[in-house]
């Protein structure tokens, strides 16, 4: 008898978070998206048992109800197929691929290729987020590293893995703070910074903003999340910001830009610029002084 049922959605690109959020906040907390050139595929994993075809069931209402598929054409996006433990743990470790970002590279505990000039952060990869393949992801490495200089401070909203915080780290900031609202995110981004020997610099804590008190005290603030999100919680990140620090801010796609550089004019912030990679764009926004 199979052990468990591999589910595969396939989807594109701007599609992705909306199906991977689904699936994290109501059937499983481990999946993996695979791509192929323009093909996305998530997969994830659940017990083979009567309960989780009701989830399948459910994801498939999920996606009619939003509009990304036509209740015709599900059978296209959605396939299942039963496997063993030894499958389920082997097709894993085989999907999850290396991300090489300009100097960095993020690879599994697993994975003992070697990257001769790269910065190694090692990650044990046990959810959706934050295994360093998104866009959003890369848009912020890339900016954080441009940004970041020894000694500073840093908040990392949303931190899921700790990526960014143990980036920070490597970099030489002197103290980073990652807050998430989910407990799955905490125990792993905790995991993490220990396997990469940063657990002296980051602390990774539950909450979101209100669990920070100091003002102006952080010479960046970093955050992962979708457009209203950051447009509610952009005065508490400006608040939190010495004058003169910089807010690094993705998960806004391209199609949004627009109405994100209209909010930022009404904040009136000294300086901004944006960049971009596939459908979505980072900002880096810098406090006045």
């Amino acid at each position: 008898m199979p052990s468990y049922l591999e589910i595969s959605v396939k989807c594109s690109p701007q599609d992705e978070d909306l199906i991977t959020g689904f699936i994290t906040a109501s059937l499983s907390q481990g999946l993996v998206t695979e791509v192929n050139d323009d093909d996305y595929v998530v997969k994830f994993y659940l017990p083979a048992e009567e309960a989780s075809r009701s989830k399948v069931e459910d994801l498939g209402r999920h996606l009619v109800k939003t509009g990304l598929v036509q209740p015709e054409s599900l059978d296209q996006m959605i396939s299942v197929r039963p496997i063993e433990d030894i499958d389920w743990i082997e097709s894993y470790k085989k999907s999850f691929k290396p991300v090489e970002v300009d100097n960095y590279v993020i690879k599994s505990t697993w994975d003992k290729t070697e990257f001769p000039g790269k910065t190694e952060i090692v990650i044990e990869p046990k959810m959706a987020f934050g295994t360093g393949h998104h866009e959003t992801t890369q848009l912020c490495m890339r900016q954080l590293a441009a940004d970041l200089k020894a000694g500073n401070k840093l908040l990392d909203l949303g931190c899921g893995s700790g990526i960014l915080s143990i980036q920070a780290a490597k970099l030489g900031a002197a103290e980073c703070l990652g807050l998430d609202i989910d407990l799955a995110a905490i125990e792993n981004a905790r995991e993490n910074i220990v396997i990469n020997g940063v657990d002296k610099v980051v602390t990774i804590e539950f909450g979101s903003m209100e669990k920070v008190t100091k003002i102006g005290y952080y010479d960046i603030v970093i955050s992962n999340l979708i457009k209203d999100e950051i447009f509610n919680l952009f005065e508490s990140f400006i608040r939190a910001l010495r004058p003169g620090g910089t807010l690094i801010l993705s998960g806004i796609l391209k199609e949004q830009e627009k109405e994100f550089q209209r909010f930022l004019k009404m904040k009136n912030p000294q300086g901004y610029l944006v960049t971009g990679m596939n459908e979505w764009i980072c900002c880096r926004v810098t406090k006045a002084k």
